[in-house]
């Protein structure tokens, strides 16, 4: 699964709660960068919701 806003907002669509992800394994100069792809995909897919926490959408 790629580290993709839209791919998430897929998965959220669909009714997925959760999603898991492999990290390369290595040092930290190959696990960093992958966490930080990861960290703004999460943060751009929060960022488009209705204001609900941590990205949940909430009843109105």
């Amino acid at each position: 699964m790629p580290a993709d806003p839209a791919v998430l907002a897929r998965l959220r669509e669909a009714g997925i709660r959760r999603a898991v992800r492999w990290l390369p394994s290595g040092g930290r100069s190959v696990v960093e960068p992958a966490l930080a792809r990861w960290e703004r995909a999460i943060a751009d897919l929060n960022s488009r919701n209705d204001g609900g926490p941590a990205g949940r959408r909430t009843a109105g």
